[in-house]
């Protein structure tokens, strides 16, 4: 299968960015770009609590309305929380036009970007996506993905890598470096056999 998604972390501190929508989901989206350092524009007609008291903090910018496309201007990327195809077409016909980035949560068709599912551990920060289309299982990766790596006090681990590093000479960090790591193994992946069966048009009787 050709790879329709170009996997890159991005640098947001300090960057405009745009959250439209209601209710939890909202919330989170927003809470995570703030925390990424992004300077978070939010559009919401019935914004939730914890998105009301991010505005009061200084957190973000909230417009208690709902999306206009004067909202994309200076913006990087925009994120559609809430599950309404109609919103997110005329998003997305917006934010090509304007070259934004746009995520529509739950709807990938509308989308040119997603939000992966982020395990970590100390420094190491692993992203799972699915492009969208599968994200209960991207969490769940991610939820096993971060239980292996704390139960392996991975975190710890690079803290010596990190001091092994500066004090090896540049000359030798690629051989001895890599003869620190080369024994890391991850154990098996277990798949749930109740996944419904899938009967292909040419079998149906």
């Amino acid at each position: 299968m050709k790879a329709e998604i170009f996997p890159a972390s991005l640098r947001l501190s300090g960057l405009r960015c745009l959250l439209v929508g209601s209710g939890e989901e909202a919330h989170r989206r927003a809470a995570a770009l703030v925390e990424a350092g992004a300077r978070v524009r939010v559009a919401s007609e019935k914004p939730p609590a914890g998105l009301r008291k991010m505005a009061a903090d200084g957190a973000l910018a909230l417009a208690m309305r709902g999306f206009e496309e004067q909202d994309l201007e200076d913006v990087w990327l925009a994120v559609l929380s809430d599950p309404d195809p109609e919103l997110a077409a005329t998003m997305a016909a917006a934010a090509a036009k304007h070259r934004v980035f746009f995520c529509a949560v739950d709807l990938p068709e509308h989308s040119t970007f997603f939000h992966p599912a982020v395990a970590r551990s100390g420094r190491v920060v692993v992203a799972v996506s699915t492009s969208g289309a599968a994200p209960a299982l991207s969490r769940r990766l991610r939820e096993e993905l971060e239980r292996v790596l704390n139960d392996a006090e991975v975190g710890a681990f690079v803290e010596g890598l990190v001091e092994l590093r500066s004090r090896t000479p540049s000359v030798e960090r690629k051989a001895v470096l890599g003869e620190a790591v080369a024994n890391i193994r991850l154990g098996a992946l277990e798949l749930s056999p109740l996944l419904p069966v899938v009967v292909k048009k040419d079998d149906e009787q």
